[in-house]
């Protein structure tokens, strides 16, 4: 597998690095992404300003 790098366009330093995941990884990490956001559009604003 690669890794893909995050190019700064400004100065074309790289500035991050991301290793490429499996078709089964970013199925998981979108379900959960997505569980998490129903969550959290659930809480009051009142509630996610402490968080």
């Amino acid at each position: 597998m690669g890794v893909y790098t995050t190019i700064d366009p400004a100065t074309g330093d790289a500035t991050a690095q991301y290793p490429e995941i499996s078709d089964a990884e970013l199925d998981n990490l979108i379900g959960t992404s997505a569980a998490a956001y129903r969550s959290w559009r659930a809480t009051p604003w009142s509630s996610a300003a402490l968080s």
